[in-house]
């Protein structure tokens, strides 16, 4: 089978020249972190930390990677890169948000997995504190162009991605 998820978060991290020597830390345990940690560890990153309230699938995830797990945020902690993969900050509760200003201050790269809303409150302070974002809606649009081609087996054209990105966004103002 195939995971788009997963094909996404290669390209964005290859598109945006993340480091592979990067530390990281991937909040969440779900789905779309499986996704996550999978392309990070194909790709080479060694330094990940899965931070995961829910025990059992956290420890099983970072150990399938051989990967550190942690069950909050602790002090002193500090990532090169911060993912969110949960569903903390989506819509209704978009006020909402992963993990603290500090960690957020200290990061260079900032990945959201949600994409309702678009600009969450991760995205919205990291981009305030300057750092290079990757919001849901670009995963979401690389997922589904997969997708696409999966099922239809037909490639879309630059411009009717365009169009329907463009839609999609008509609806964040």
């Amino acid at each position: 089978g195939f995971n788009t998820d997963y094909i996404a978060i290669q390209r964005l991290f290859e598109d945006n020249g993340i480091p592979i020597k990067a530390s990281i830390a991937v909040f969440g345990s779900g789905g779309m972190a499986k996704a996550i940690a999978s392309a990070l560890d194909d790709c080479g990153y060694r330094q990940v930390t899965i931070v995961a309230r829910n025990a059992d699938t956290g420890q099983r995830l970072a150990a399938k990677y051989g990967y550190r797990w942690q069950p909050h945020w602790a002090q002193g902690d500090a990532f090169e890169v911060l993912i969110n993969a949960s569903p903390v900050g989506m819509a209704p509760n978009a006020d909402q948000c992963p993990c603290p200003e500090a960690l957020i201050r200290q990061a260079q790269y900032i990945v959201d997995s949600v994409a309702n809303p678009i600009h969450t409150q991760l995205i919205r302070t990291a981009t305030q504190l300057g750092k290079r974002t990757v919001n849901g809606l670009e995963i979401t649009k690389i997922q589904s162009i997969e997708q696409f081609i999966l099922y239809t087996g037909v490639t879309p054209d630059e411009r009717t991605v365009q169009s329907a990105m463009d839609f999609v966004l008509s609806f964040d103002a």
